[in-house]
């Protein structure tokens, strides 16, 4: 519908005759005569219409018809005649052909006050009025033309209303051009016709679109009022073609590693068109399992568009070893793993203010730069001032590192003095204020380059904590005086046992798992949503719940087995983890660890483990959670709660007579708080049993809330403590299972410990209130 339907005839059009000339452009250009246009006409495939619709968009507007008409009546053409009045869905857009359709309206219609001229302050402006539905005085007043025959209002509004457009019209709703993609459904979006006399008129569309057939396809719109006026007829194409690549799946890991010499078989890939279904897949690459290096196979499927897609695998063939090496600086680069790179702290700053990647400059007793060695090339070199006062140097992450896989092994370094005393003294850290302790190194590289090797267990056993690592190396001078000092090739090595060849034996060794009984906990509690939960009922461990903790560090009690990998398996719908008297590793003894750090975090709620433990001196299962910022804070600031821990043993000469059939839970914490000294504290309780944990299934569980945790066993309440805001016990927790053998509380296996000892879990369930 036109704009002049919408302008009330109070409008600020009432005398039209002048601020109209504002918008005619009059200043641009004055067009030539007539006859000039008339002998450039060009020729067009439409038929003239005749009436007001100058623009042939199936209506008569003031803002375009109507200035149109207006501005041609003033004597303009080219673009000082259409500039700006053009309808978006106009059928004739060029200043020549509005030109032709103006000359044929004004031959035939164009006198509207009927004194036998076209005049554009007469009958330009009667035509202006009319379309914006001025009428009696207000479309008349000072615009009738000297010897007109049609002067009153409703004469004039007869005349102009029977050359106005009769036919509806008729839009399209979205584009007339339209992309649509192949085998998926093709709903029109259709258009809509409006008429002056019948209002909303239907619309009939003809032709139709096969969204399962490639090509262009074109359909037809229009519309007939009452009277039989038919619109103008609208077309739309609709291109339908596939645009969608084929969706290539590998079958198996996108990265492949497989040791030299061993033979490589493809699994391959598979791809699927939305058009074509199952398409065929190309491989192209090779693997040369004789040579080490990273190899890429490429997969690529196209159908019968043309449209390709592909994917890559890469297989890196390495060389079998037994030695991991994690660098720290080598080459005169720190290794991304460090990546807060070089750090110094100073006496004189309180030892609270670290120079970071600085050479030293906010630090006044030690300085650090990159030189050239004639023999290394790029090395590290550290000096003290003459003022004896203590700094160190190091090297940090600013995420702590689990390093278990190093117990056993050595932090390896090549230094040189260059000038001062040659004693020097190293230590590692594990995020304060957790610690190795000074090491000595004593005299060091007087005489030239040489290589430095610290045993990594000896740091654990001055208190370091392998699984929360956060520097790479602490080193300065012993005295701290006037000496200057190189490093280069720092780095860790897992001597995998003194480079010993371990057989690994298989995950499930066989053992078949009795039909133990017991305790069996609900499957849903009332005001409660169950919210994680793990079953083990599939063939392998979860690993979107699970990871393992590897090492034989003692893990912080001076423990004696080496965790690994393949001491836990799933079977019969149970998970098993199994610990081993073997030698492995430079320990005597092998279990699992299993958590679900960086995979389940949760806080608050009932917690359901149901399992079956192992039995004797020495064996020291745990059912436990640590705060999720472990790595940023430490422990004890972290938190700990213990959910179910034992002890075992069964006879007068054990340690603990009574072990095999007591419960325990704890809660750990640090006294002074997050941001206190280290200073750990724990309560809780136990619950004895008249039998052995050993013997069933038991359901071991906690109820926790903001206000405390409460301890079970088989849903009888044992224990329960309060917690507060200065505690870490309103923060998010996740899982840890293990056995540990041997260990600062259990003490270490005797004669009557039999191997393997075997804990059972059947389920792990997490509920929180609704």
């Amino acid at each position: 519908m036109s704009l002049y339907r919408y302008i009330t005839r109070k409008s600020t059009f009432l005398f039209l005759a002048v601020p109209v000339l504002s918008m005619l452009s009059v200043g641009e250009s004055v067009a030539a005569d007539s006859d000039d246009l008339a002998s450039d006409k060009i020729a067009r495939s439409v038929q003239i219409s005749g009436d007001w619709d100058i623009d042939g968009n199936g209506q008569a507007d003031a803002l375009t018809d109507g200035l149109l008409f207006l501005r041609y009546a003033f004597g303009l053409d080219g673009e000082p005649l259409i500039n700006g009045v053009v309808a978006e869905d106009a059928q004739y857009t060029t200043a020549e052909e509005l030109a032709l359709e103006l000359e044929e309206i004004f031959a035939s219609s164009g006198d509207v006050d009927g004194n036998g001229s076209v005049d554009a302050l007469t009958d330009g402006l009667l035509l202006l009025r009319y379309l914006f539905e001025l009428d009696g005085d207000a479309l008349t007043t000072d615009v009738i033309g000297e010897g007109a025959i049609r002067t009153d209002s409703s004469g004039l509004e007869a005349y102009m209303s029977a050359v106005m457009p009769q036919a509806p019209y008729i839009t399209l709703n979205g584009s007339a051009a339209v992309d649509h993609e192949q085998a998926t459904s093709y709903v029109d979006t259709g258009a809509t016709a409006t008429d002056v006399v019948d209002g909303s008129v239907t619309v009939i569309m003809t032709g139709s679109v096969d969204s399962d057939v490639a090509g262009v396809y074109s359909l037809s719109y229009s519309a007939t009022d009452s009277e039989g006026n038919v619109s103008r007829v609208l077309t739309r194409t609709v291109t339908v073609a596939d645009t969608i690549a084929p969706v290539i799946t590998l079958v198996s890991d996108a990265a492949v590693e497989i040791e030299l010499g061993s033979t490589y078989t493809d699994s391959g890939a598979s791809a699927a068109d939305t058009v074509d279904g199952s398409v065929d897949v190309v491989t192209t690459g090779s693997v040369d399992t004789a040579a080490a290096g990273t190899y890429t196979l490429t997969y690529t499927a196209t159908d019968t568009a043309g449209n390709e897609a592909s994917q890559t695998r890469t297989v890196t063939v390495v060389a079998s070893s037994s030695l991991e090496v994690l660098n720290v600086f080598v080459n005169g680069e720190v290794d991304p793993v460090w990546d807060l790179g070089f750090n110094a702290t100073d006496s004189n700053n309180n030892w609270s203010t670290s120079c970071s990647n600085d050479n030293g400059a906010g630090c006044p007793n030690i300085a650090w730069e990159l030189v050239e060695d004639s023999e290394r090339g790029t090395v590290l070199q550290i000096e003290h001032s003459s003022a004896g006062k203590q700094a160190i140097f190091y090297f940090k992450t600013s995420m702590p590192k689990n390093l278990s896989l190093y117990a056993g092994g050595e932090i390896k370094f090549d230094i040189k003095t260059i000038s001062g005393d040659s004693k020097y003294t190293m230590k590692v850290d594990c995020v304060y204020d957790c610690t190795s302790g000074d090491k000595s190194l004593g005299v060091r590289g007087d005489d030239g380059w040489e290589t430095v090797t610290v045993n990594v267990d000896d740091l654990v056993n001055q208190g370091l904590f392998l699984d929360t690592i956060d520097t790479g190396i602490v080193i300065w001078a012993t005295q701290y005086t006037n000496t200057v000092f190189q490093i280069d090739n720092v780095r860790w090595e897992d001597i995998d046992g003194g480079g010993t060849t371990v057989e690994e034996p298989l995950a499930d060794d066989g053992w078949v798992i009795p039909s133990f009984t017991g305790y069996e906990s609900p499957s849903s509690y009332d005001g409660y949503s169950l919210t994680l939960s793990d079953e083990f009922s599939g063939a392998e461990i979860n690993t979107d719940n699970w990871g393992y903790e590897i090492g034989g560090s003692g893990w912080g009690n001076n423990e004696l087995q080496y965790h690994t990998s393949r001491n836990a398996y799933q079977k019969d719908g149970l998970l098993v983890i199994r610990a081993q008297q073997e030698a492995y590793k430079g320990k005597n003894y092998t279990a699992s660890r299993l958590n679900t750090q960086g995979k389940q975090n949760f806080k608050y709620g009932r917690i359901d483990v149901r399992a079956r433990l192992p039995e004797g001196a020495g064996i020291w299962p745990a059912l436990w959670m640590l705060g999720k910022n472990i790595t940023d804070v430490g422990w004890p600031k972290s938190g700990e709660i213990d959910i179910m821990e034992m002890v075992g043993g069964n006879s007068p000469q054990d340690n603990h007579p009574d072990g095999d059939r007591t419960a325990v839970g704890t809660m750990h914490w640090n006294n002074n708080g997050l941001n206190g000294s280290y200073s750990p504290v724990s309560t809780g309780g136990y619950r004895k049993l008249s039998t052995s944990l050993s013997e069933e299934f038991h359901v071991f569980s906690i109820q926790w809330d903001v206000n405390g945790i409460g301890w079970y066993v088989d849903d009888v309440r044992y224990s329960y403590k309060t917690i507060n805001s200065t505690q870490p016990f309103r923060e998010e927790f996740f899982f840890v299972m293990n056995i540990a053998v041997g260990g600062n509380w259990p003490g270490s296996p005797n004669s009557s410990t039999e191997f393997p000892q075997r804990m059972v879990v059947d389920y792990v369930r997490v509920f929180q209130k609704n």
